[in-house]
Parts: structure tokens; sequence; C-alpha cells
């Protein structure tokens, strides 16, 4: 590699970590996420969000022949015993990869979260406070499912808006800058195509810094995706923490005034509720479980079945990689952080005295 290349990169790698190591908070805030964050968001507005496509999809190739000129040249490396370019290539190449991951999207991980920006206190819940949440969750539900159709099937997908994304995006600007955030720009979720390329990975969504955009595995039952889409689309705006992505991807689809967005994410929310009472209190899982409307049975078994063609691969070691991923970029609850959604509603109706609107 190029001296003058390799000494940049170096370079560039250096001021990564010196930032992401001793920059304050609040600095990273005022200079990355509302500074230079905000012009890579303004470039992908009015470029990249046209395409029809993921832009991972352009990608992809370049990155094929990224992969094979490096393979190539680490073949040339063997045959001229130039092992000092041997070694040294592959570590530039992963400093290049580590500097543009923080520089694209990643130093937002030193941005105040939203409990911070909220001036949210922590909340100890016991089991009657889930239970009675689930409860009400499971009240609501059966209104908004009865809204959409008396068929107990699981629901159509001609129930999905054509323009569920616009919808998403327009309520979660107004949410977010509520509270502060910039949040006037395009950001883009798209499915990831074949099906089930990241749900063989545990992963319904993902956001990639490198195309500037969210995406979601279209195997997945239709009504399961537009939490994920909300999830995701609060990464692009910056929002690092996944329970507070979760947080706003609830609140983003109760704030629209279409019944399928709300439910679908009220749903989302519910097995979240779920999940939680079946770890401190097996009977009253049963107990809520048992409750449930016919409507909201059918589709949870869809989802699931939809879930189940498409079996993990390598379950484990992704929960250990991922889990210690996010706690070294200061999520201390690693994936538990997913759950917290759970505290910050609490947090959040405790705070506002107003709720969680639930019904309309």
């Amino acid at each position: 590699m190029n001296k003058k290349i390799s000494i940049a990169i170096v370079l560039l790698a250096t001021i990564t970590y010196l930032v992401n190591n001793w920059a304050s908070s609040s600095s990273v805030e005022k200079y990355y996420l509302n500074g230079i964050f905000q012009w890579w968001r303004f470039i992908y507005n009015y470029t990249i969000a046209y395409l029809p496509f993921a832009f991972v999809y352009v990608l992809l190739p370049v990155l094929i022949f990224v992969v094979w000129k490096f393979f190539f040249a680490m073949k040339k490396f063997f045959r001229t015993r130039d092992y000092f370019s041997l070694a040294t290539t592959p570590i530039l190449t992963l400093l290049l990869v580590y500097s543009l991951f923080y520089f694209l999207w990643a130093f937002n991980y030193k941005t105040s979260d939203v409990s911070q920006r909220l001036n949210l206190d922590a909340v100890e819940l016991d089991t009657t406070m889930i239970l009675n949440e689930v409860f009400m969750v499971n009240e609501a539900l059966s209104v908004l499912r009865a809204k959409l159709g008396p068929d107990t099937a699981a629901l159509s997908i001609n129930l999905r808006p054509k323009d569920l994304e616009a919808q998403i995006r327009i309520s979660q600007q107004k949410l977010l800058q509520q509270w502060s955030y910039i949040a006037d720009k395009t950001i883009r979720v798209r499915p990831l195509y074949p099906k089930g390329t990241l749900l063989i990975w545990s992963t319904a969504g993902i956001y990639n810094p490198f195309s500037f955009e969210g995406h979601y595995d279209p195997g997945m039952v239709h009504y399961q995706s537009t939490y994920v889409i909300a999830h995701e689309m609060a990464h692009g705006y910056g929002v690092t923490n996944e329970a507070d992505c979760n947080f706003i991807a609830l609140l983003t689809c109760l704030n629209t005034s279409n019944d399928y967005i709300r439910y679908s994410g009220l749903l989302t929310y519910w097995r979240y509720l779920m999940n939680d009472l079946k770890d401190k209190a097996r009977y009253s899982f049963y107990k809520a479980a048992y409750h449930r409307p016919l409507g909201v049975r059918q589709d949870i078994k869809a989802l699931y079945d939809a879930l189940d063609r498409y079996p993990d691969v390598l379950p484990v070691l992704r929960d250990i990689i991922y889990d210690s991923y996010l706690k070294s970029n200061g999520v201390n609850d690693g994936l538990k952080s997913y759950n917290k959604v759970i505290d910050l509603v609490f947090a959040y109706r405790m705070k506002t005295q107003e709720g969680i609107h639930f019904f309309k």
C-alpha cells in the first residue's frame, strides 16, 4: 500500500481512537451528531435516498472487487516475499474500516441517551406492574384489532399502508424534533433480499453506516416489519442505544393515526412485556397469554411460523459477538438493553404524567 495512504489511515485511526475514548459527550453531540453527521445525512438525502433499491446492492460488488484485489495483492506479497506489506495491509484495511465506521455513524454512541435527554428517573419494576401493563395492552390490542376487521385470521397484508415508510418517518421526525434531535432528513429503511438473510442470525433489522440506510428482513410477517422499520429509522437519526430505538419505535407507531401501524407497534411492545413476565413470573405469563384476544393469538402464531422458516445459524456465537460489541460501545446491558424499553415506558409515564396513549 502507498506510504502516504498508509500514514493517512494510521492518522485517521488515531484520531478516531482519541475521540472515541477521550472526547466528552457534549462535544461529540455538538460537533459530530449536530455537525459532521448531519452533513452525511444531507448528502444522502439528495443522492442515495432517491435510488429505487437499497444502496447496499451497489456496495456489494464494490466489496467483492476490493476483496478480490486484496487476495491478489496477498498472492503477490507471498511471491515477492514482501513480508512487511503482507503483515501491514490487513491491519491497515481493518483500521480504515474501524475509522469509517465511527466517522460515518458510531461516534453517536458517545452522545446522551433518551433518559438523559428527557431527564427520566429510573423506575423499579415489579411483577404486579408488568402484569397490569400486559392486561392494559391486551385491552388496547383487542380494540385496535377489532378496528382492523372482524376476521380472526392473521392480518392480511392488504391492510399494510402503501406509504408505510413515509408515515413512520413523519411521525418519528415530529417526535425526535420535540426531543431536540435534528431529524429533518430522509432516512430510508429498505427490505434486504434474499429473505432470511438477517433472520438466520436472529436479527430482524440492521442499520448499515456504510450505506447510510436501515434494512429489514422481508421474510418476517408483514406487521412485524412495521416496528423494525421504526427502530432502524431511529438509528439513522443518530440514536444508538437499542432500548432508546425500541422506545422511539413504539411512540412512533402509537403517534400515527393509522390503526395498522399502531397495532403493529403495540404488538411488539406486548411481546417484550410477555418475555419479561415469563422470566419473572411463569404462572402470570400463562395467565396473561390465556387472555389474549383470538385475533391477536392468530397474529402471534403467524409471526412465529414465519420466523421458524429461517432457523438460526450459530445463535450463541452471534449473541456473544453482538453483546460484546454493544458493551464495548458503552451499552452496559448488552443484548439485555432491548428489553429496557419497558423501563423507559414507565419512566416516561411517570415523568410526563400524561402516559402513553395506547387508546385513541
